[in-house]
């Protein structure tokens, strides 16, 4: 499977961090400024935006602000877009109150957003000379600043996730942001060490500062639990060229995912879309549950854990199926890009292709010999999040398209009135008006919570699946002492 989480990110950090400290080199002060930059960019982005709500949420994060704020003077390079005025105080390394005289001066420029202000990051004073690390260098630490790098743009370009996630776990953002904190902590501990252990004296003020405040950081933080939902936080790159069934899936997989998400982000989107999402999730949960019963006939789950994932998984193609028909009775008359079409055809025979030969159903052994299925669920428990956050995203369509008008049905389906005498005798579509379509809202809000559900609980069985494995797989070795 070609899927990348933060945690694989971390895990090669950790392993990098290892090599590093087994290089007697001494590491040039523009490798640590970039590798300086670069930390501090991922534990902003870890830390994020402040968050409003709850006395409680607010003191949960701010005990995080306290952490990333007591970072010595971060360097200017690598970090971008817009900042409160508290960054951007740190970064200047003056107080607070000064840099908001200086916005209401005229000296700083900044926008308001209603609640703080905000200042670009390119209109503070920067240095051009830090630059990202070179992902050529073989060097560990430059190695390492472009593992960190990349899982700051994987928390960027999965912020949204990154909430969803955290929700299903049933957590406080700032108690599933504090362990991975806590363990990019450790790595720039581990980095600063090394660069005043093996630099010349000249250059290791910087890296001893680090040092200083991971230390003191890691204090701060305290006793925090390992896992995280973080650290699921995924990344695709499937095969350009797909040879196996498993190959094949995670293409036709990825490639639907990213046309359905175009289509959906349309400021009209063609109900035929809409349509065929619900359908797409429909095959998807049926082919999810499929898998699960072969899992279980393979000994690849024990028991039966998979009982209540089947359960959710039913009900939720059940809710997904009445969507599709009342999405079926109206039209924004759109049509879907060519583009989506082609991604929809490879999705549906890929997914047909992993359990059916034609209309004929494979049986346990037939699935297990084509098929990888542990990379298979893994794959479709990544599809199925997608398509929950899809179907969350269509549950705010009805109101939307009905305030404006741009909803339309046959006038022979819609209350009779005497404006749509005419219409009704021609049979022609009209816009239908907000009250006339309760029925379409209701049932995309039950498509969500059914879908949500589902994908929680396959989540729930998957990891508990693995786990069991890692238990068998033990039991196995410890059975086996005596025989060696």
């Amino acid at each position: 499977m070609t899927t990348t989480t933060l945690g694989d990110l971390l895990a090669r950090a950790d392993h990098l961090c290892r090599e590093l400290r087994d290089n007697p080199d001494p590491v040039p002060l523009k490798a640590w400024e970039s590798f300086d930059a670069t930390a501090y960019l991922l534990m902003r982005e870890l830390v994020g935006p402040a968050r409003a709500g709850s006395r409680a949420v607010a003191l949960s994060h701010a005990a995080l602000c306290r952490v990333l704020d007591a970072y010595p003077a971060p360097l200017r390079g690598a970090a971008t877009g817009p900042v409160g005025a508290r960054e951007a105080a740190h970064l200047l390394g003056r107080p607070r109150s000064a840099v908001i005289a200086k916005i209401r001066q005229g000296q700083i420029p900044a926008t308001w957003d209603g609640r703080q202000y905000l200042v670009d990051l390119t209109n503070l004073p920067n240095r051009d000379d830090v630059r990202p690390a070179d992902p050529r260098n073989p060097e560990p630490l430059s190695r390492l600043s472009c593992t960190l790098g990349v899982a700051a743009d994987l928390i960027v370009q999965n912020r949204g996730q990154l909430t969803r996630d955290v929700d299903a776990w049933a957590l406080s953002p700032d108690s599933a942001t504090a362990p991975v904190l806590a363990r990019v902590v450790g790595i720039v501990h581990v980095a600063a060490a090394h660069a005043v252990r093996v630099g010349p004296l000249s250059d290791v003020d910087r890296p001893l500062a680090a040092a200083r405040y991971c230390a003191k950081a890691l204090d701060a933080l305290g006793d925090v639990r390992h896992g995280s939902p973080l650290l699921a936080t995924a990344s695709f790159a499937p095969p350009s060229n797909p040879v196996s069934l498993n190959e094949r899936l995670e293409s036709a997989l990825r490639a639907w995912v990213t046309a359905a998400q175009v289509e959906l982000n349309r400021t009209v989107p063609s109900t035929d879309v809409i349509r065929n999402v619900m359908n797409q999730g429909t095959h998807l949960y049926a082919v999810s549950a499929r898998l699960f019963d072969a899992a279980e006939g393979a000994r690849e789950l024990g028991g039966d854990i998979a009982a209540g994932a089947r359960e959710h998984l039913s009900t939720a193609m059940k809710e997904l199926s009445r969507a599709d028909r009342l999405w079926g009775s109206v039209t924004t008359a759109m049509q879907p890009s060519h583009e989506y079409i082609a991604a929809a055809r490879e999705l549906h025979a890929a997914l047909t292709e992993t359990t059916h030969d034609g209309l004929r159903a494979y049986d346990v052994n037939e699935i297990t010999e084509h098929l990888d299925i542990g990379q298979a669920l893994a794959d479709l428990r990544y599809a199925a999040r997608d398509v929950a956050d899809m179907v969350r995203d269509v549950q705010h369509l009805p109101d939307q398209l009905l305030r404006s008008g741009v909803l339309f049905a046959p006038a022979s389906k819609l209350p009779p009135s005497v404006t749509r005498l005419h219409d009704r005798a021609t049979g022609r579509y009209v816009s239908i008006r907000p009250n006339e379509m309760a029925e379409l809202a209701n049932t995309a809000r039950s498509a969500t919570r059914a879908s949500d559900l589902a994908v929680g609980k396959v989540d729930t069985t998957i990891l508990q699946g693995k786990d069991l494995v890692v238990m068998g797989i033990s039991a196995a070795l410890t059975a086996r002492v005596p025989e060696l």
